[in-house]
């Protein structure tokens, strides 16, 4: 009896572990097989995205074809020996444009621009089925826009949400090849998930950023792809982005800042601060015995010469 127990137990315990050798096998081939699909579906999805990527990288090489061939037909096909040139010295940089359009025009900064200076070169006519009417150069000081992003022609994100996209934050914008010149060509398609479309041209030197962009009739009016559009209707832009380049900066020196009293008596004459007195005789003053400063444009022997004062210097160039 003892025995029958006893042989019922082993063959219990050889059943249990059977069944446990047999759920391993099972969990294990299970697990085989998940593995096995996982595997081939991260290659195919590797595979996708890297045949998104060819693409990405096809569509990109093809449209940079296609714009490098836009803007050489327009170098090619116009002639600039007649084009007039402009040359600012204050901000270093020279531009030509067509020698039918009206000398350039600047303005200074309005209320709450970005930019500190703007130079306007504009057509003498326009067509009523013409889009641009010509094009500026934008000037920024870096001490308030720091880099091309935040100058007014890189326009703003299609949505204010892409602020905190990690995507649209890391943005870099580089030349579209090729383009043997000077300045920068910035082109924002269509297509980008971030920005809206632009296209201008962007020069850095010494503290300033000068963006030569191109001005349409309507001030609001966007495109899906500006680079085709201005190629077609104002291939001028092209070629005059081409011949932008930096010279050397040459201003004036400032004048030293006045620091004596003004004359309390005077008159104004060919916009001067001049003696009042018609027939001004130059002489010591009998109040003071010690030198002075002259207080009405009137110098006498024993006074200082006002900076504020114009001297003639056929009456009064012996006291100088």
């Amino acid at each position: 009896m003892l025995y029958g127990r006893l042989f019922h137990r082993i063959n219990f315990s050889r059943g249990a572990v059977i069944v446990v050798i047999l759920i391993v096998a099972y969990s294990s081939c299970v697990w085989f097989v998940a593995m096995n699909r996982y595997g081939k579906s991260q290659k195919i999805a590797k595979g996708n995205i890297k045949e998104n990527m060819k693409e990405n990288m096809d569509n990109k090489e093809e449209r940079s074809l296609k714009d490098a061939d836009q803007i050489e037909l327009a170098l090619s096909s116009t002639d600039t020996s007649d084009w007039k040139t402009f040359q600012n010295t204050w901000y270093g940089f020279k531009v030509k444009y067509p020698e039918t359009w009206i000398y350039p025009t600047s303005q200074g900064a309005i209320r709450g621009s970005k930019w500190e200076y703007r130079y306007k070169f504009r057509k003498q006519q326009l067509a009523d089925n013409e889009i641009f009417i010509g094009f500026d150069v934008v000037v920024y000081n870096v001490k308030k826009a720091k880099e091309i992003f935040d100058t007014e022609e890189f326009h703003l994100l299609k949505n204010e949400e892409l602020k905190e996209s990690l995507e649209c934050q890391n943005v870099k914008v580089s030349a579209v090849e090729p383009w043997d010149h000077p300045a920068e060509k910035i082109h924002i398609s269509i297509t980008d998930k971030c920005y809206h479309p632009a296209m201008f041209f962007s020069l850095a030197r010494d503290g300033y950023i000068l963006n030569f962009v191109a001005k349409t009739k309507n001030e609001n009016r966007e495109f899906e792809d500006p680079l085709q559009i201005i190629g077609d209707d104002f291939p001028q832009f092209f070629v005059s982005a081409s011949t932008l380049d930096l010279i050397d900066i040459k201003r004036p020196p400032s004048k030293p800042k006045i620091t004596a009293p003004k004359p309390v008596q005077y008159k104004i004459e060919n916009g001067r601060m001049v003696c009042a007195k018609k027939n001004d005789k130059p002489k010591k003053s009998k109040k003071t015995k010690h030198k002075h400063l002259d207080m009405e444009c009137c110098l006498d022997p024993d006074e200082y010469p006002n900076p504020w004062c114009y001297y003639d210097p056929v009456k009064y160039g012996k006291y100088f």
